[in-house]
């Protein structure tokens, strides 16, 4: 939920007074900012067609490797009953 506040954040407050910032391109590509971001740099016409598809390509295989970390994460915690356990032993191969 913070990731996409702080996108918020900037997409509202950051890109429309300064699209150019050090801020904003580099939020324009970072996977959980940049569906936020990216769309508003593209409609103030700062962001080019590639790099919209540039963030859209590193989005996309983005989805698959968090798809296959927060499996691991939820089948190894679903596993285990009782106290918590850290993220260290969740990850780990059961």
């Amino acid at each position: 939920m913070m990731l996409i506040l702080v996108a918020y954040m900037i997409g509202v407050a950051v890109a429309p007074s300064d699209p150019d910032s050090a801020v904003v391109p580099v939020a324009s590509y970072v996977p959980f900012t940049s569906p936020i971001v990216m769309p508003i740099r593209s409609a103030y016409g700062v962001a080019s067609t590639s790099e919209v598809m540039i963030a859209l390509v590193i989005g996309l295989i983005t989805i698959p490797l968090m798809l296959s970390i927060t499996a691991k994460i939820y089948s190894n915690g679903v596993r285990r009953s009782g106290a918590k356990i850290k993220l260290k032993d969740a990850l780990k191969a059961s």
